[in-house]
């Protein structure tokens, strides 16, 4: 995949950011990549997505990147794969405390909100003291899944701070434009032409499609499984 001068890498679309989680705790998510429906390699696992960070309402309901959320801008169908792998399912809607963390095994924050998409325009940061809260707990052991969007859409300096404590940086900015059917192609990323890496995360994937996204650079620890 084209990318950026220095060691960055190009990612959001889901598979991508599963890459960006798995270099801060890969074992466990390749593990849930590679199973089969049914598994239960996830029996006993606790998967917690944030909606304190991503706290958009629609109508005056919650909605965008929820699990409860079954539309096309929801995550019903993320959380059915966790499901189908044993995992247990739930979301948080404030900052992490190291209690709220004891009880996660998977962590995940998606999209912080710009004020544009903030319920009543007042988005909640990433800050002190949450921050050293998940650092602490991936060093413990943690799985944190980070997923961000393009800068029209997310807020990055804040989300960045945290990131940054892994080796991790969204660049914010803006990577594959498709405003029109005609343009998907140079957003669309396949086996045979990209040469996907031998790694049980992208077991079975022929295509990736990534659009309007938002490069990562990254230094020590993480690595890129696919640059």
């Amino acid at each position: 995949m084209p990318h950026p001068k220095g060691s960055a890498v190009a990612a959001l679309a889901l598979a991508a950011a599963i890459i960006a989680g798995c270099a801060l705790a890969a074992p466990f998510a390749q593990a849930q990549a590679a199973a089969p429906a049914g598994s239960d390699v996830g029996a006993g696992k606790v998967v917690t997505l944030d909606h304190f960070y991503n706290a958009q309402e629609r109508n005056g309901k919650p909605f965008h990147y929820l699990f409860t959320d079954t539309a096309l801008s929801g995550f019903s169908k993320f959380g059915d794969v966790w499901k189908q792998q044993g995992a247990t399912i739930n979301e948080i809607d404030h900052a992490p405390t190291p209690e709220d963390l004891k009880k996660m095994s998977v962590y995940i924050i998606c999209n912080p909100d710009i004020p544009a998409d903030a319920a009543g325009g007042k988005p909640n940061y990433i800050q002190e003291p949450a921050i050293t809260n998940i650092v602490n707990w991936v060093n413990n052991g943690g799985v944190l899944l980070l997923m961000a969007n393009d800068p029209s859409k997310c807020e990055f300096d804040h989300f960045n701070d945290l990131a940054t404590k892994f080796g991790i940086k969204f660049d914010g900015n803006m990577r594959n434009t498709a405003p029109r059917p005609s343009d998907r192609p140079h957003a669309t990323f396949t086996r045979a032409r990209d040469h996907f890496p031998d790694s049980p995360v992208f077991s079975g994937v022929d295509m990736i499609y990534m659009k309007e996204i938002s490069t990562i650079t990254i230094s020590p620890p993480a690595k890129a499984l696919f640059e």
